[in-house]
């Protein structure tokens, strides 16, 4: 217990750090490519049917998406946010003031239907390579993963055993990328390490202050020095792999270069 409550600790603030970054960089370029900052000039222009197989059901989707974030917007209304300054005025909410008060979730559904060619431009401000993410599907993968993590943080649920994900399916090609990336092997995100991994990365790709980063690795390994002595390696070994130190010191070895 004090173990995952560490990890959530460690964990909270780089994830909603990361969750404001994203959210400001799809905002940024949807508009710029979009032309305009309207939530439905948006979805119209740059959530095109005609590149998927199956239109019929990607225009369910679009449109499902677009009445769950107008109502839940509606419904935030009362709460007194961002929100009710343009409501009051009766003009539209621009997409930016959307991303601000919608969930992780909804925000993932937003960009898994965005155009390919979208999704590629928002990836390589992440620093993810267009080899590794020819259809931009691996953008979402990501959004959706932080998503699961994200949640089970906000809601104290456990999250040192992974089982926030459920029966999620984790795209190979990410392991390959961050392995690539990181010089890191065995990452399959069967350990919250893979996901300290994949967190970090994408911050260090961003360019936050690396000190912070530094100083999450360094509690994180505090807690799992703090674990392995309180349980013993018999226990420690049911909860991660022989290979979570070499992880560990893998991953500052990462963040300490150039």
């Amino acid at each position: 217990i004090d173990f995952d409550e560490g990890i959530k600790s460690c964990l909270y603030s780089p994830v909603l750090q990361f969750e404001t970054a994203l959210k400001s960089i799809v905002s940024d370029i949807v508009i710029k490519e979009a032309g305009s900052d309207s939530f439905s000039d948006i979805i119209e222009r740059l959530m095109h049917s005609s590149l998927h197989s199956d239109q019929s059901s990607f225009i369910k989707r679009k449109y499902e998406m677009r009445d769950e974030i107008y109502s839940y917007v509606t419904k935030s209304y009362k709460r007194g946010n961002i929100v009710k300054h343009y409501y009051d005025r009766d003009v539209y909410v621009p997409i930016w003031a959307i991303f601000e008060v919608i969930t992780l979730g909804q925000f993932g559904l937003f960009v898994d239907l965005l155009d390919p060619q979208i999704k590629l431009i928002i990836s390589n401000e992440l620093g993810i390579p267009v080899k590794f993410n020819a259809d931009g599907k691996l953008l979402s993968s990501i959004v959706f993963m932080i998503t699961d993590l994200r949640n089970a943080i906000a809601h104290n649920s456990v999250v040192f055993d992974c089982r926030f994900k459920g029966n999620r399916k984790i795209d190979q090609t990410l392991s390959v990328w961050l392995t690539k990336e990181t010089n890191i092997e065995q990452i399959h995100f069967l350990s919250i390490t893979d996901y300290i991994i994949l967190i970090c990365t994408l911050m260090k790709l961003l360019k936050f202050r690396k000190s912070p980063l530094y100083s999450l690795t360094r509690r994180i390994c505090a807690l799992d020095e703090k674990l392995f002595t309180s349980v013993g390696s018999k226990i420690y070994m049911q909860i991660f792999s022989t290979d979570t130190r070499k992880k560990h010191l893998a991953l500052d070895h990462y963040l300490h270069a150039r």
